[in-house]
């Protein structure tokens, strides 16, 4: 999996998703510190397999990962 921040400085998260997407079938999943349901939804909708908001439980992030992947 690709763990992608949808804010990233000159190209961001969604643009990013874009172009992963046309060049390799790995799941992307969406992080961000400005989690709401909206932009949730939006990351679902756009293609994204997972999506989490910061802080992520640092304990358990990897377990959440493998949940998504396939």
């Amino acid at each position: 999996a690709i763990v992608v921040d949808l804010r990233l400085p000159g190209m961001d998260g969604w643009e990013l998703l874009e172009e992963l997407s046309a060049q390799t079938d790995t799941p992307c999943i969406a992080i961000t510190v400005y989690n709401s349901d909206d932009v949730e939804r939006e990351a679902y909708r756009a293609g994204f397999a997972g999506y989490f908001g910061k802080p992520v439980n640092e304990l358990t992030f990897s377990q959440d990962i493998l949940k998504i992947i396939p």
